[in-house]
């Protein structure tokens, strides 16, 4: 709570007391303390002593102020602390985790980590907020006992009413329905699925990386059916900072929009989510843009790299009533081994194990066509087939047009066509170039079969058409991978693709109110039986997510090998950098153009909507857990919904 502390002095929210904590907002942001001015205000306290002293302490009678500090910091004893810019940098990793946890918790009602629960109504009725939220109290005759009812005596029960941003059972089990359908490419991620219990509507055994893709990937996906519209975009714009903070790229107007955007966020959830839901962690997510600004991408300084090094470090224990020595050991053997590794040279080690989607010699020969130097290695058995003429045919057609030493000759033969034919130029180039020509002179992709009973997803891809004007992309899935032969021993590798309908808007293809973009899996390009092949080199990769909606439609998530860095080598200037329009995405990866900041737009009508669902079963409670007068509060609670203008005034 209490970011509206860093909006604008004159902003309107800063007045509002009834959809926020009761009480109007006049502080400002806080300042932001260099290193000499923590230093200066550490040497001016005193330095508590710890542990116990033989002397009884005398309380002091005069009251010194220490401001924030309880002891005099050992690390400003380094000559050179003062001087950092970032003494303490916040670890992303455990921030998205702890958010994640408490984000994924509260959504689904999970027990133990909602933070909409008991104490947090008590809350909402010491506070006097939210009256739809408080705990209601009912008759005995509306009790049933086998549901979940908890009574002690003759106490009188309550049950507490569900709110909008919590899911409901069916919802639940449809979330969980989509995580397991969820096929990602291959090295994306863990597999996720393993992590849903359908059953109980839940996740469990969640690691950091499995929450890190959940808050910036599937949960955008999964919500937007779900949930009321302006909590699901308010949770969108959420994991969208997370996604754009995180980019392998950062620029400064980006981060300077992310500050700004990321105040109005924590704004709209602190009129969703209850008190409770804002701890530490939380409010952490405020102060990750401004980090960036300074230390730059998250990447360099997150803790995954360590984690898993301190799990290779664990494998090396084999003797738990020993740890250190079997680590030093087994370190030591390891430098032992990586020692003598390089001494063999045909031998396939560590050192000089390709990656599992190595994509072959890049390396070209000078005397060799353009088209031959694309990369890539096929992957399993591979069968001969004879192709029929017409898919020959095809598929030559396809390689002669994407070979720039080629382009000349089409021009020219485009040329002697329309000297010839008034109409189908276009129907008679393709039918007659391979004769006139004849004449005249990476990335890993599946099959949609060869993935079929598998739990990734590699077959998705797109490419851009070849109108320059309209810029259109084509998306579909890979049918066949086919490698045509030529003198020489080279080679040329294919897909042929099963294209979706990308030019009717509404019926193949649309954009929804998030920019997610959809396609519709009912409709197919007309030109699939005439031009269905792509050279490999021009395929980028795709997957598809089933819209939680209506499963017709797949909503097309763009991606990027996680070990590809988009890293400058020459030094650009001012204006450079200005004019570039490269966008930063994290991995160069995209769901949609969702993450736009509306201000206070859809949340001006937030503070008259209730936030109780009336077709969801409440909770009930036994009235001798709860330690606060409940019928005193509601009481006292009709007196507490004045204007928000009004002054606020504390009650001792």
């Amino acid at each position: 709570m209490g970011h509206r502390r860093f909006l604008s002095h004159d902003h309107k929210w800063r007045n509002e007391k009834k959809t926020f904590d009761g009480t109007k907002e006049n502080r400002l942001a806080p300042k932001t303390l260099s290193g000499d001015e923590v230093l200066q205000q550490l040497n001016q306290m005193k330095q508590v002593i710890f542990g116990k002293v033989n002397k009884k302490r005398k309380r002091s009678q005069q009251k010194i102020c220490y401001l924030n500090w309880r002891k005099h910091s050992i690390f400003f004893n380094l000559p050179y602390w003062h001087t950092m810019l970032i003494r303490h940098n916040l670890n992303v990793m455990h921030v998205e985790k702890n958010i994640g946890d408490n984000l994924i918790g509260t959504l689904m009602n999970i027990d133990g980590k909602s933070k909409d629960n008991l104490n947090a109504r008590k809350d909402l009725m010491a506070m006097g907020l939210r009256k739809e939220l408080h705990l209601i109290p009912i008759q005995g005759k509306e009790i049933d006992i086998q549901n979940s009812v908890q009574t002690i005596g003759n106490s009188k029960p309550y049950k507490m009413p569900s709110a909008f941003y919590t899911l409901s059972k069916d919802e639940r089990q449809l979330f969980c329905q989509f995580l397991m359908d969820l096929k990602l490419p291959d090295g994306f991620s863990s597999n996720i699925s393993r992590c849903v219990n359908k059953h109980e509507g839940k996740l469990q055994n969640l690691k950091s990386h499995d929450i890190h893709c959940l808050l910036h990937r599937h949960l955008p996906l999964g919500i937007c059916g779900l949930l009321r519209k302006d909590i699901s975009n308010t949770l969108i714009e959420f994991s969208a900072y997370f996604r754009e903070l995180c980019s392998k790229s950062l620029r400064m107007s980006d981060l300077e929009r992310l500050e700004n955007s990321i105040t109005l966020t924590l704004c709209k959830l602190e009129r969703i989510f209850p008190p409770t839901f804002f701890d530490i962690m939380v409010h952490l997510s405020i102060h990750l843009a401004t980090e960036a600004k300074i230390a730059g991408p998250v990447q360099y300084r997150w803790m995954y790299p360590f984690e898993r090094y301190l799990r290779t470090l664990k494998s090396y224990v084999r003797n738990k009533a020993h740890p250190e020595g079997s680590i030093a050991k087994g370190i030591i053997a390891q430098e032992c081994v990586t020692f003598c590794s390089k001494y063999l040279h045909d031998v396939e080690t560590r050192l000089n194990r390709v990656g599992r989607n190595y994509e072959g010699d890049l390396t070209q020969k000078s005397s060799s066509l353009a088209i031959f130097s694309q990369c890539g290695l096929p992957l399993g058995n591979s069968k001969t087939e004879q192709l029929a003429i017409s898919d020959w045919n095809r598929a030559a057609m396809c390689v002669l047009q994407n070979c720039e030493e080629v382009s000349p000759y089409v021009r020219e033969h485009i040329k002697e066509i329309e000297s010839k034919y008034d109409s189908d130029v276009e129907l008679q180039h393709e039918e007659q170039f391979l004769g006139w020509f004849q004449d005249k002179i990476a990335e890993i992709f599946h099959t949609k079969k060869h993935e079929k009973y598998l739990k990734t997803q590699n077959s998705g891809v797109f490419v851009r058409g070849d109108d320059d004007l309209s810029n259109k992309e084509y998306y579909g899935l890979v049918l066949d991978i086919i490698e045509l032969q030529y003198q020489g021993s080279k080679k040329i590798a294919l897909f042929k693709s099963h294209w979706w309908d990308v030019y009717n808007c509404g019926r193949g293809y649309k954009e929804d109110e998030n920019g997610f973009f959809l396609v519709n899996v009912d409709r197919e390009l007309a030109t699939n039986t005439t031009d269905p092949y792509i050279l490999a080199s021009q395929a980028q990769r795709v997957y598809y997510a089933k819209d939680i909606r209506d499963p017709k439609w797949l909503v097309v998530v763009k991606t990027q090998p996680r070990d590809l860095y988009d890293v400058p080598t020459i030094e650009r200037s001012a204006n450079d950098q200005e004019e570039s329009t490269s966008t930063p995405i994290q991995e160069n990866e995209n769901i949609g153009d969702f993450y736009r900041i509306d201000g206070d737009k859809d949340h001006d009508d937030l503070c008259t909507v209730e936030l109780a669902r009336a077709n969801v079963e409440e909770i009930v409670f036994d009235l001798s857990e709860l330690n606060i007068n409940v019928e005193t509060n509601e009481e006292d609670l009709l007196n507490c919904n004045d204007d928000d203008n009004d002054s606020f005034e504390n009650k001792t």
